[in-house]
């Protein structure tokens, strides 16, 4: 099993075969990016604090907010735009079902300015962008639409 800490995140656990846990501590207000993972879905377990929860289900455009605290749990589908918000100084164990979990960002997505990329519905405070569901490339952190 590989350690290793990631500046901003939290500490990595990495299996090999199929799993990452990843540590996440964030203080009260803090607010992670807007992210979406695309190889993987993610299992957060409450340890200490509180934490919101929101993600987008794109296939039936719904916006899912969840608030858990300590020894509770929240599944974010694969493929989900997702934000964590922490109400009380907070930390989380974050599984995910694959060895090096693929994340995009949606301020990557925002630079492309494609016209296939739409702005969805407010998350709070915050604008979560929405692909249509076409295909796309992802490679080394960068998105990419094959020419019509």
């Amino acid at each position: 099993m590989k350690q290793f800490d990631v500046e901003g995140v939290g500490r990595v656990f990495c299996n090999d075969e199929n799993i990452t846990l990843l540590i996440v501590s964030l203080e009260k207000g803090e607010v992670t990016p807007i992210q979406c993972h695309l190889n993987a879905s993610s299992l957060l377990y409450c340890v200490q604090g509180r934490i919101e929860v929101s993600f987008v289900l794109p296939d039936v455009h719904q916006i899912k907010l969840f608030t858990i605290s300590p020894n509770q749990v929240v599944n974010i589908p694969k493929g989900c735009w997702h934000l964590i918000q922490a109400k009380k100084d907070s930390q989380w164990l974050n599984a995910f079902d694959c060895p090096l979990p693929q994340t995009i960002f949606a301020s990557q997505v925002q630079e492309l300015n494609e016209p296939r990329i739409l702005t969805s519905k407010a998350l709070r405070q915050h604008t979560v962008m929405a692909i249509e569901s076409e295909p796309y490339y992802y490679h080394h952190g960068n998105l990419s639409f094959p020419k019509k």
